[in-house]
């Protein structure tokens, strides 16, 4: 999983839509887990996050209408999960989106 997040994150072109389902997988094992058990998708959540956050801005940036908002609900779902799984990464990258 590690080589693929870096794959992803070295790429320069667009990244296509269902690579979403990377976070969204990961962040499904997570929720619902006592936060202080260690879990294989905490290794990933710095990567995790800044795919999510690329992606939303990707989708931005390039789509207007009914199926870029529906994407966009899809991330941002996904950041309101990550920031309830209590690791705090979410916010950095969301920090950085802003500067």
């Amino acid at each position: 999983m590690s080589g693929l997040l870096q794959v992803l994150e070295a790429c320069p072109e667009r990244l296509p839509e269902e690579v979403l389902l990377i976070p969204e997988k990961l962040l499904a094992q997570r929720i619902g887990q006592d936060s202080y058990t260690p879990n294989r998708a905490d290794l990933y959540f710095k990567r995790i996050s800044a795919l999510v956050i690329r992606l939303y801005q990707q989708s931005r940036a390039h789509k207007h209408g009914t199926d870029a908002h529906l994407f966009e609900s899809r991330c941002l779902n996904l950041v309101d999960a990550a920031l309830l799984t209590g690791r705090g990464v979410m916010d950095s990258e969301m920090i950085k989106m802003d500067q």
